[in-house]
């Protein structure tokens, strides 16, 4: 049991190391359960796309914020 709690504890520390910057390619499901490859691109510079279907053609892009506080 001390070991559970342990792990909540540091669990929040451990997420907030992560880093959200880099090229992610996931697969998502539709409402039918047919997957549709994902490639997303996040730059330190504030900007993101998303290509769906992993096919070279970005569809959506945009800029972010982060906020710390």
């Amino acid at each position: 049991m001390f070991i559970f709690f342990a792990f909540i504890a540091i669990l929040p520390v451990g997420l907030m190391a992560q880093n959200h910057i880099g090229n992610w390619k996931m697969s998502v499901s539709d409402e039918y359960g047919n997957k549709t490859l994902l490639e997303m691109n996040i730059s330190e510079d504030g900007i993101y796309t998303i290509d769906f279907g992993a096919d070279g053609i970005i569809e959506t892009r945009g800029k972010y914020l982060v906020n710390n506080g």
